[in-house]
């Protein structure tokens, strides 16, 4: 089949129109006329031209097998066909399904339906579309079959760049953190082959491996816990919480506060850390997008002024004016604690310097002049004005 052809939707598609097109009309046309009309329908949302080697294609139909279910549509005034021999040019019209009691009623469709499935089927389709009633799916069990996703085994990165070259580009996005990513995937095609390999699900690694301070060998033994062995599909919240109730490893470092901020606060208490105080951390890192240095200063910071009361609404005070001061390293930090504690060291000398007065000072009242003593005043102050001058 030669030619180019144009696709078009004609009419208006109402709510229930596949379950019409399913049911009364798939008896009487066949599996390909069926096919074929979807294929078309999803094509004509794109407003591109195609060949009729690619609609065969995405129909799954050979080229007799596509001019049979072609002109099957057309009988059942789904489908309309022009065409121009000189320029091989088709253009397909897609018409809306009859309503269901218009197909029932018709004097050809209405009566070739109850030829092909018999009065009983007919009555039901009847009574069914009549009521419009949805079936109660309680008591009863979801038997319906998952996706294999073995079907995609032999899928490998040169195919994945090959989709991405044709993909329409999405806004560019990196993976915030630095991460031993070779390490981690060498050896993982099957356990985490490259459709999971999202640039979501790479930052959602990094930075959980950033926050708590896990590297790339640890990290893999966690991701094999993460993904599920039947249904080949990764949990992110599964990879979370195994890391949370792990206990962390704390390494070394040769700056406190360059640490991971999970080891930071272990550092500082004795118990294991709370959720909650986990979460904070995390939070402090993405939202914020602080880096380890500048939070786990602002941790010691509200720590050491809240008598070590890791309240989550200070925190996040204290971390949205660090944002809005654009602060982004340690030195900035540092510089930011310093500001504060000489402001209320200020705010404190001020206040005890108030409390040192006598009460009968504090508490005193300014008595108003008497109009003798203002006149005296103002006499001495014209004799001081006028020894000045001369």
């Amino acid at each position: 089949m030669k030619g180019q052809a144009s696709i078009q939707i004609k009419g208006t598609f109402y709510t229930d129109y596949r379950s019409v097109l399913i049911l009364l009309y798939y008896p009487l046309i066949d599996k390909g006329a069926y096919l074929l009309y979807e294929t078309l329908l999803a094509l004509s949302e794109h407003n591109e031209n195609y060949t009729l080697e690619s609609l065969c294609l995405f129909s799954g139909l050979k080229e007799k097998k596509f001019e049979e279910a072609r002109q099957i549509l057309e009988e059942f005034q789904l489908l309309q066909t022009y065409s121009d021999p000189i320029r091989k040019a088709y253009r397909f019209e897609i018409y809306p399904p009859k309503k269901a009691n218009d197909f029932l009623r018709d004097n050809t469709f209405g009566r070739l339906l109850l030829e092909v499935l018999g009065s009983a089927k007919y009555e039901q389709l009847n009574r069914m579309f009549q009521k419009k009633e949805e079936a109660s799916t309680q008591g009863m069990v979801n038997i319906s079959k998952q996706f294999d996703p073995s079907r995609l085994l032999a899928w490998n990165d040169d195919k994945e760049a090959m989709l991405a070259s044709i993909l329409p580009r999405k806004e560019e996005q990196r993976v915030q953190y630095a991460f031993d990513f070779d390490t981690l995937l060498e050896g993982m095609r099957r356990i985490f082959p490259p459709r999971l390999r999202t640039t979501q699900n790479l930052q959602t690694i990094a930075t959980l491996a950033n926050v708590y301070g896990i590297d790339a060998k640890e990290m893999k033994i966690y991701l094999q816990r993460s993904v599920d062995p039947f249904t080949h599909e990764f949990s992110p919240e599964t990879l979370e919480n195994q890391i949370q109730r792990a206990t962390p490893k704390i390494k070394p470092t040769q700056d406190k506060y360059a640490m991971p901020p999970i080891h930071f606060l272990q550092m500082k208490q004795a118990g294991p850390i709370a959720q909650a105080d986990q979460k904070l951390l995390k939070d402090l890192c993405v939202a914020y997008e602080f880096p380890n240095e500048v939070v786990n200063l602002l941790i010691e910071y509200v720590l050491d002024n809240t008598n070590q009361n890791l309240q989550r609404s200070y925190v996040e005070k204290v971390a949205s004016t660090w944002s809005r001061l654009k602060i982004d390293s340690k030195e900035k930090a540092l510089e930011q604690i310093h500001k504060q504690k000489t402001h209320r060291s200020y705010k404190t000398s001020r206040s005890s310097r108030q409390s040192e007065l006598p009460e009968w000072y504090q508490n005193q009242q300014a008595t108003p002049l008497q109009e003798s003593t203002k006149a005296e005043l103002e006499k001495r102050l014209q004799r001081l004005q006028k020894k000045t001058s001369s």
